[in-house]
Formats: C-alpha cells, sequence, structure tokens
C-alpha cells in the first residue's frame, strides 16, 4: 500500500490586482506531487474591496489604474475661481480730448486701497486721423510715487500697441508685461508713453495739478525713472484692473 502525505502551502495569485493567499494541496503519491486548489467562495469586487482595503503592495503602474481617485483631477477641480478683477482709477470717459505727444510720457495719480496684483491698464482713446492712413504706437505706464507724492519708479509697463488714426472712441485695455505685478496699498501714478506720428488722443476732465508730462524717447522704452515733469491741469480716464492678495 502506497503511503499518500498531505501538505498544506500558501501561495499567491492575483485577483483583480490584489494579491491574497490560497491554500494549494499537494498530494505526494509515489515520489509524484499533485497539487489540488480547493474551491473558495465566490466573492465580487465589493466584498474583495471592502475586506481588504487599499491594494499598498501593488506595483505603481498597477496603482495608476485602479478604481481609486485620480488626484491629477481632483486638484484641477479645486483650482480657485478668482472672478472678475477689481479697478481702481477713473473708469469713466472724460468730456474733453488731448493729443499723445511723441515722446511724452503722461501720468495721473491714483490710490489704491489695499495690495494687489495688478494685471492691465485700460485708458479711453480715439483717433484723430479719419482717413486710417497713419497709426501711433503707444505703452501703458505704473509709476510709485515718492516721499513728496510726485512719480518716481517704474512699477510696470506693456508692450507697444500700434493704433490706427481712425480708432473709435473707447477702452483699450495693455497687459502689463509680467503680470501679475503686486504691489502694497499706496499713490501710483497712471498713464502712457506715446510715439509718433500724434494720431490718437486720450480723453480727460479738468482737474487742477492732476496730471505730470515728462519726455523719454518711444523707441527706448518707458524710463526705470519718471523724467523731468511738468504740471497739466487734467485727469486722463484711465485705469488699473486687479486681484487684491488674500
Amino acid at each position: 500500500m502506497e503511503e499518500c502525505a498531505f501538505v498544506l502551502r500558501t501561495v499567491k495569485i492575483s485577483r483583480k490586482y490584489r494579491w491574497e493567499p490560497v491554500p494549494l494541496l499537494l498530494l505526494l503519491v509515489g515520489g509524484c506531487v499533485r497539487a489540488f486548489e480547493p474551491q473558495l467562495p465566490a466573492q465580487t469586487d465589493a466584498t474583495m474591496d471592502s475586506r481588504d482595503g487599499p491594494a499598498t503592495d501593488l506595483p505603481t503602474d498597477l496603482l495608476s489604474g485602479s478604481d481609486g481617485p485620480d488626484t491629477d483631477a481632483v486638484a484641477g477641480d479645486a483650482t480657485t475661481d478668482l472672478g472678475p478683477p477689481k479697478t481702481f482709477g477713473k473708469p469713466t470717459p472724460g468730456t474733453s480730448w488731448g493729443g499723445h505727444t511723441a515722446d511724452g510720457v503722461r501720468v495721473c495719480k491714483f490710490t489704491l486701497t489695499e495690495e494687489a496684483d495688478l494685471m492691465a491698464v485700460v485708458v479711453y482713446l480715439q483717433g484723430s486721423d479719419s482717413s486710417g492712413g497713419k497709426s501711433q504706437s503707444l505703452r501703458v505706464v505704473v509709476y510709485a510715487a515718492n516721499l513728496n507724492g510726485e512719480p518716481d519708479a517704474l512699477v510696470g509697463q506693456s508692450a507697444a500697441k500700434l493704433l490706427g488714426g481712425d480708432l473709435a472712441a473707447g477702452w483699450v485695455t495693455f497687459e502689463l508685461i509680467g503680470a501679475p505685478i503686486r504691489v502694497q496699498a499706496g499713490e501710483l501714478w497712471l498713464g502712457d508713453h506715446g510715439g509718433s506720428p500724434e494720431v490718437v488722443q486720450y480723453s480727460y476732465v479738468g482737474e487742477s495739478d492732476a496730471m505730470r508730462i515728462g519726455g523719454s524717447p518711444f523707441a527706448n522704452g518707458a524710463p526705470a525713472l519718471y523724467p523731468p515733469k511738468s504740471p497739466m491741469d487734467r485727469r486722463i480716464s484711465i485705469y488699473v484692473t486687479y486681484y487684491p492678495v488674500p
């Protein structure tokens, strides 16, 4: 009579990317080994998930294909909507028009009441050459105020924008280079810097000592320090769009 030995071992098999111990019955008969896998009760995915928990010992590529949350998608969904930007300056058209003198840097002072990230400057402009045969380049500028409240160091500027002499009256937006530009609450001088010829006009209202005008070659870009200036009794229709700093 042949002798038989029964040995119970444990092996691992894969079930839906999860590793489980499964009893394997080895039958030793006449030096031959035969394996028998006992029948296990059927398990649903829900049963396996609730019992086993996350398959933390799986390779990374298998984990990424599991039914767990997509962290990239979640991060994207959580992006905060900042909503529309706030403004400061003079966001209403004036009653008079003035020409952009070639190489002239015109600015007016406004007060920002909170720390902010500046995005763009918007100016109310129109063309003065109805034929449309001429155009003028403009850039906007933002200067900090010195201790005396006068325009001082350049805070930001836009790229030059070419505007036709037949430009209809309206608001023109200039995106600030490197925006957002973070500034503290306080006084800022907002304005523009014009090239030639003079075919674009700015809108303003009369106001004593409200504007400063200096000169600097347009081709050299906005001056880092505001150039020598003269006062004028005008307030330009100009404003900044910004987001408050939380």
